[in-house]
């Protein structure tokens, strides 16, 4: 879904920036481009179970996700009360 505007603004606004700055290659380290192709291939993962859910009308499956972060903040609040 984001995919298309990442890339339009880059083009748009990116190349300028980085036809600019000077030490451009210090940018995309191992590290960098390691972390962007895992963010990549799990959001597009994630998306297409997201899509799988809808054609089952099982959306609401989806949901459960945010019972992991918000048991997580439960537990830090309780514990440093």
């Amino acid at each position: 879904i984001q995919f298309p505007l990442i890339v339009a603004a880059f083009l748009f606004n990116g190349l300028r920036g980085l036809s600019t700055f000077y030490n451009w290659p210090a940018l995309f380290t191992p590290q960098v481009i390691l972390t962007t192709t895992i963010a990549t291939i799990l959001a597009y993962m994630l998306l297409y179970f997201a899509w799988l859910l809808i054609q089952k009308n099982m959306l609401w499956l989806f949901g459960f996700y945010m019972l992991v972060p918000i048991g997580i903040l439960l537990w830090f609040v309780m514990r440093y009360q």
